[in-house]
């Protein structure tokens, strides 16, 4: 499989990973679970980071997504002020990740997070 196409299973793989946490990590909710990122997922280095994310229902993400304060707030609430500037700092290093191990990766944690 290419690259690209690594990517895109990194993805998928990724957020099963996040969702299998099985609630939104900001209000509780069980419906409509996605994965949201802390720091945009256009960054390659912090893009399947789980630190990077957490589970959100559809509304709180479409609230933090449409409200960049809202979203600093959460992102310093949820990772502290030093963790969330770190992962800043390590999305802008701008290290591209093999996607191959990603998804290596990401099988094992999947695996993991099932049992």
């Amino acid at each position: 499989m290419y690259a690209r196409g690594m990517k895109g299973k990194a993805d998928r793989l990724f957020s099963q990973l996040i969702r299998s946490r099985g609630a939104c990590e900001r209000c509780g909710s069980t419906q409509n679970l996605q994965t949201a990122h802390i720091v945009s997922r256009r960054y390659s280095a912090t893009r399947c980071d789980p630190m990077n994310a957490f589970c959100s229902c559809a509304r709180c993400h479409l609230e933090l997504t449409g409200d960049p304060y809202a979203h600093v707030l959460w992102a310093n609430l949820y990772l502290g002020e030093d963790g969330y500037a770190a992962m800043r700092q390590k999305a802008l290093e701008g290290r591209r990740p093999d996607w191959a191990a990603v998804v290596d990766e990401l099988t094992v944690k999947l695996r993991e997070a099932s049992h």
